[in-house]
């Protein structure tokens, strides 16, 4: 995804996010939306250029608010039934109310084709990230000691947990900032 801006320009490999600079001042834009409001099937719009067709839309739900690809995976995404085909990556997941809720990014595809299992990068993330970079031209991630796993409905099941949301720590690096500061494997 590719956010716009005339402070500094810089790139996010991790969540595939870059900020250009552009000197024309005054151009349109969407608002950007709470990606923490959206819940699944809520209706979204898809915009981009899929396979070169320019200034293309599709129709979906929000299939997973929070999805992570594996458990470790270090990036949380919207999954979206809008076809997401390739050219599409990049462009605005839009809600109903017009405001930008993720950055298309990526499908999962066996055919290389929409098999209807989109992903965007959450509004909030990419919010954060175009703020670290426009403010200091790089994006920092801190580093605690440990290897934590995303807490979904089957986990929280067999752990007997309350919730089914959340991280677990599966590993705490001896002598981290987290074992100093008493986290343990399991919380």
């Amino acid at each position: 995804g590719v956010v716009i801006d005339a402070g500094r320009d810089g790139i996010d490999a991790e969540t595939d996010v870059a900020v250009v600079i552009v000197q024309e001042r005054d151009l349109p834009a969407l608002p950007i939306g709470n990606s923490d409001e959206v819940a699944p099937g809520q209706i979204v719009l898809a915009f981009g250029s899929p396979f070169g067709l320019s200034n293309s839309v599709s129709m979906g739900v929000v299939s997973s608010a929070a999805r992570q690809l594996a458990p470790e995976h270090p990036v949380v995404y919207i999954q979206t039934d809008a076809t997401i085909n390739p050219g599409n990556s990049g462009g605005p997941l839009v809600d109903a109310s017009g405001e930008l809720v993720g950055i298309n990014t990526m499908i999962f595809s066996q055919s290389g084709g929409s098999d209807g299992i989109g992903f965007a990068g959450p509004s909030n993330i990419v919010r954060a990230i175009y703020l670290q970079i426009r403010n200091t031209g790089r994006v920092r991630r801190g580093m605690i000691g440990v290897h934590a796993q995303t807490i979904n409905p089957t986990l929280a099941k067999g752990l007997g947990l309350a919730r089914s949301w959340g991280v677990v720590l599966g590993d705490v690096y001896p002598g981290g900032p987290a074992e100093t500061a008493g986290l343990r494997i399991g919380d």
